[in-house]
């Protein structure tokens, strides 16, 4: 890092702590644009396990630099002690604005209940998954091993992370809660909200005779 910046994180960090922040000690370096692009498809972490994903967003991220159609001016990590990366090429002013942001970033991390469980030694963490994927590929081959993280990552969206708050009364699950209708003039109202069952005409209708099976 620039002397100039090391001076400006001192001042920054006491200003901070004046101000009543309190966080662990805070690490920056400054990336280019290439390695900020993969810190952010990497979730901000230097190592990763291989998967095509992470090559995927980090083509996003860096053509989206590359465009002008966005910046990643800063990243920081969830750890003990707190790591933050800043874009090299931006102006003292805007890495003295984001080095101030960063401070509260740690203290956001450092003082929320939410976040207390997570651990703080994730790097490490991140390294030993990257080291048991290599292992797990070299034992049963790459496109296996992939096929399986496609599997497991395809279930990432499908979790509700809120689920584990939301207050639920007792049988609320069996209960079959009739369904809401939207208020419409009545003209439009069979249109609008069908009954659940089809009309008596059409089943008297309906011809008797299966249709054949499609080839």
């Amino acid at each position: 890092m620039r002397k100039e910046l090391r001076r400006w994180t001192e001042i920054l960090r006491e200003r901070a702590l004046a101000e009543g922040l309190s966080f662990p000690p805070v690490l920056f370096e400054e990336v280019g644009p290439e390695e900020m692009a993969m810190l952010a498809a990497y979730g901000g972490f230097p190592r990763r396990y291989s998967h095509w994903r992470f090559g995927s967003e980090y083509l996003r991220y860096r053509e989206t630099y590359r465009y002008g159609l966005g910046r990643i001016y800063e990243l920081v990590a969830n750890t003990y002690p707190v790591h933050a990366y800043l874009l090299k090429g931006n102006t003292l002013l805007a890495q003295k604005l984001v080095m101030a942001h960063v401070y509260a970033h740690a203290d956001f991390f450092h003082n929320n209940l939410a976040f207390k469980p997570i651990p703080k030694d994730m790097e490490a963490e991140m390294a030993h998954h990257a080291a048991f994927v290599e292992k797990a590929m070299e034992r049963h081959g790459a496109r296996s091993v992939e096929e399986f993280l496609d599997l497991a990552l395809s279930l990432e969206n499908l979790i509700d992370p809120h689920a584990l708050y939301i207050q639920r009364q007792a049988g609320e699950d069996k209960e079959e809660r009739p369904p809401d209708r939207l208020q419409v003039r009545p003209y439009l109202d069979p249109y609008v909200n069908p009954p659940p069952a089809p009309p008596k005409e059409a089943e008297e209708g309906a011809s008797p005779i299966p249709l054949p099976p499609r080839p």
